[in-house]
Order: C-alpha cells, then structure tokens, then sequence
C-alpha cells in the first residue's frame, strides 16, 4: 500500500489495529504456553502421586507377614515381598524375578504349584484359602494357607496372577495340640468305667462316655446328644434328674455321691453313685454341668446277700441256742441216769447179787449207748452243716 496517500487518521487507525492485533496474538501465545506449562506439571504431579501411591503400595506389601507375589503367564515371579523371599530362602528380589518354581522348591511341589497356576489363568477362577504346606531353604516344613487370583490389564485380558500366602504353621500347631489333649481327654472318659457325662442349660446331653451309654439304654452317643432326658428314661426319672440338674443351674452347688438307679438296654434296674457338678464359662457363668455315676450294682446286692446272710445267721445262732438247751437237757438226762445207777452201784455192790449188779450194769451201758448215738447224731449233723456252708 502506498502510505503517502493516506491521511494522518487513516495511518493512525492503522497502528492501533496492528498493536490489538499484535496484543491478540500475544495473549494467544502466553495462553498456549500457559496451557503446556500447567499441562507439564499436572503430569509431574501425577507422576508424582503415581510414584507416592507405588511407594505406598510397596511398603505395604512389604510390611505386611503374608507372603504376596506375582507371576506372568509363564509362572516367572514379577513381585515377591520380604515374606515371600524369607519362604524362598532369597536375600533380595532381584534373586526372584524372572524365575518359577522350580529354581526354589522340589519338584513335586513345584509341579503342584504349576498345576493350580495354570488352573487360575486358564479358567479365571480365583483359588482362596486353600491349605497346604512349604519347605524353607532349611527343609523346615510349614503350614500354609493360599490364594491365587486372575491379574488382568485394562481389557480384561488374563496376563498373570497375584498370590498371597499365609503362615498358619502355629495354628496348625495348637489345633494339632488341641486335638491331641482332646482324643487323650476322650480317650480316658470312654476308658473309665464310670459313667461321664455333660450337659447344656437346657439339660440336654452334649456328651456321654460309653458307661453312660450303657446306663441310657442306647447304643450310641448319637442317640443323646442334643436330648435331655425325658427322651431316654422313663418319665418318673427323667422329672427327678431334671428336678436335680435345676437346682444346680440355680444354686451352684453340686451333688456328691447321691445314689439312684437308672435302667440299661435291657431295661434292668442299674444302681449308681451319683455326682453332678455346675459347669462354668471363663466368666464364671454356669452354662451347664458334669454328670459322674459309679456304677455300684454289685456292692449293693453283695450288701443285700451279706445282710441276709446276717439275718440268716442271726437265726442260725438263735436255733443254736435253743438247739444248745435242749441238747443240754437231752446230755444231762442221760448222764444223770448213768452217774445214778454207777453211784447206787458204788455204795451197795458189797450188798447186791450178781443178778442184781448184771442189771445194774445192764442199765448203765444202755444209757450210755443212747448217750453215744446222740453225740454220734449230732457229730454227723455238725458235718453236714459244714459241708452246705
């Protein structure tokens, strides 16, 4: 354009479109450059956040006493936090990373291990709380329980698993102890011939040792278990027990060696010496008792023989003495007669013929021989009562 024609205003008009223009396109320039730096360092911060949240992440996972691990698709380890190198025996992760498991196991459980992989990433199904055991670097054997779960991308695609191992070796531990101190506590109430057995507040039986098995009449624990004892013994029975086992569940104080009677499996009459204690919680609660009975069947009918043998004997002596008087009058009579005629004999022999002292003696000797066959009865008796005894 050619300036010289145009006019002061025209050329003033001008530069003020050039310098709005000229502000316009700095405005747009700042904001361009505003906008990359605001845009850097929202990704910084992001990086940044990102960072933090991994470092976060890391420490948790390494702080935490499960073993937690990742695999790819290969089964090669991605991550191992310090619980997982400690069951591998590795000082650091860089000793893990890029291998499976059978660099660190034996083969067998290496082939285990494989196996459940493959069955997660195969079927996208998750493996929880499976329990297992491991062998450290030591050979030391450990009680674990094990999950393993698909790791996906951002489409949904299976690349790997995550794993996380709990040590449970202590639990298995106790359980094992428990166990043992229960089948030993088991073992010797089934073993005691007393009957042993418990009950809830309900009064419903929670346990019964064979013994008492036998004194409910059934064959089974299974056949009481959860029943009181209206569903076993008679109804005049089961009140009375009920009425016992009440009076501990309200006072507290127990019942010692109490006797009753109970009937079998083959409905006899089972005498016992009872005893029933409260059982208590950890907070001293009764929450229901301990039965014991002694079975003393036995004691009581050598008791009621031995006390009619008393009875017997008691008799048998009352009889003796009678059967004493009257075999000492029966003795006396006799002797009498012999010590009579042998005493007239004595003081008048010089007096009698011989007819006379022939019939004197006569006399003397059949008393006598009746006197000998009573002794001889009652020896003959004698012997036979010993023999029957």
């Amino acid at each position: 354009m050619n300036h010289q024609y145009k006019t002061k205003e025209e050329l003033l008009k001008e530069l003020k479109e050039l310098q709005l223009e000229h502000e316009s396109l700095k405005e747009s320039y700042l904001k361009q450059v505003s906008s990359h730096l605001s845009a850097e360092i929202e990704s910084k911060q992001i990086e940044e956040t990102l960072c933090n949240e991994r470092l976060l992440l890391r420490t948790l996972i390494d702080s935490i006493p499960d073993s937690i691990y990742s695999k790819d698709l290969s089964g090669r380890k991605t991550l191992a936090n310090k619980a997982e190198l400690h069951y591998l025996g590795a000082d650091s992760e860089v000793e893990v990373l890029g291998k499976d498991d059978f660099a660190f196991y034996p083969k067998e459980l290496a082939e285990m291990f494989c196996m459940e992989d493959n069955a997660v990433l195969q079927s996208g199904n998750p493996v929880l709380d499976k329990e297992g055991f491991i062998f450290n670097k030591n050979g030391q054997k450990s009680w674990v329980l094990s999950s393993k779960l698909p790791l996906r991308n951002q489409d949904g695609q299976i690349v790997g698993l995550i794993g996380v191992t709990r040590n449970i070796t202590e639990k298995k531990q106790a359980e094992e102890a428990l166990f043992n101190k229960q089948l030993l506590l088991r073992t010797l109430i089934d073993n005691i011939p007393d009957s042993i057995y418990s009950k809830d507040h309900l009064s419903r039986k929670t346990l019964a040792n064979i013994a008492d098995i036998i004194n409910s009449g059934v064959k089974s624990e299974s056949e009481v278990l959860g029943k009181d004892d209206f569903a076993v013994y008679p109804k005049e029975l089961a009140e009375r027990f009920f009425a016992d086992d009440q009076i501990i569940f309200q006072t507290g104080k127990p019942v010692i060696n109490r006797e009753e009677y109970v009937l079998d499996q083959n409905g006899q009459k089972r005498w016992l010496l009872s005893s029933k204690l409260p059982l208590h919680n950890q907070e001293g609660e009764i929450i229901g008792l301990v039965g014991i009975g002694r079975d003393i069947t036995e004691r009581r009918k050598a008791e009621q023989e031995l006390k009619f043998k008393n009875e017997q004997l008691v008799k048998a002596n009352s009889d003796k003495d009678r059967f004493m008087s009257i075999l000492a009058h029966d003795l006396r009579s006799p002797f009498n007669t012999i010590l009579g005629f042998l005493q007239l004999l004595a003081e008048n022999i010089r007096y009698y013929d011989m007819d006379t002292i022939e019939q004197q003696i006569k006399l003397v000797n059949e008393s006598a021989q009746n006197t000998y066959h009573l002794l001889d009865d009652i020896l003959r008796y004698y012997r036979n009562s010993k023999t029957q005894r």
